[in-house]
């Protein structure tokens, strides 16, 4: 922040924190043009590593749990008490992750110096629940905890309100696929259940 005040320029850094960089692919830009010198010491400030640590990318954790519940799903393993407590961690971190814009801002008073993108909540749900709805729709079970897990996050306060329409999408997607691999009466009224206590319109 002090390079840019110095400077009296502002930066925006273009990848998403945590992600994959590519060789050639800009990692940031100014909004005037910077001296070799002063560029030096901004590349400086960015830490590019190939290993993956929870503690500088919190998306890891959202990733291995993810794994966890995929894993113990999978016909080989068939643990869905695994599944059951991984889901609660992972309802436990979407609540933490409710309160964090999608953008972050490093301002000097009200001038904004610094703008970083995070996963947006949107892609981040649909990256950890497109595998869990793949390995977990047959099981009314786990249906009806990832029910349970939305009905929760939704009392939960957000920064952003456009959280809750995400996740009112995401909802439906698993009730859907549920739908289509079940055929137990009972087990589809449960998921009915769910339904109407999420208030989903189809």
């Amino acid at each position: 922040m002090d390079i840019c005040i110095e400077q009296e320029t502002q930066i925006e850094i273009l990848p998403v924190k945590g992600v994959f960089i590519l060789n050639g692919i800009p990692l940031f830009k100014s909004k005037k043009e910077l001296d070799d010198e002063t560029l030096k010491k901004v590349l400086s400030n960015f830490s590019l590593a190939r290993g993956e640590l929870v503690n500088t990318n919190y998306v890891l954790a959202f990733k291995q749990i993810t794994e966890v519940i995929v894993k113990s799903m999978s016909p080989g393993i068939n643990d869905p008490g695994t599944a059951l407590n991984a889901l609660d961690y992972l309802t436990e971190l979407l609540a933490l992750r409710m309160q964090k814009q999608d953008e972050q801002y490093l301002k000097n008073d009200d001038d904004i110096i610094i703008k970083m993108k995070s996963v947006s909540f949107g892609e981040l749900l649909y990256q950890v629940l497109a595998p869990i709805r793949g390995y977990c729709k047959h099981d009314i079970i786990i249906v009806q905890k990832l029910g349970w897990m939305f009905k929760y996050l939704k009392t939960q306060k957000s920064v952003n309100e456009e959280y809750y329409k995400i996740m009112d999408n995401e909802a439906k997607n698993i009730i859907s696929d549920a739908k289509s691999v079940i055929d137990n009466k009972a087990d589809l009224e449960k998921i009915n259940t769910i339904q109407k206590q999420l208030n989903l319109e189809f």
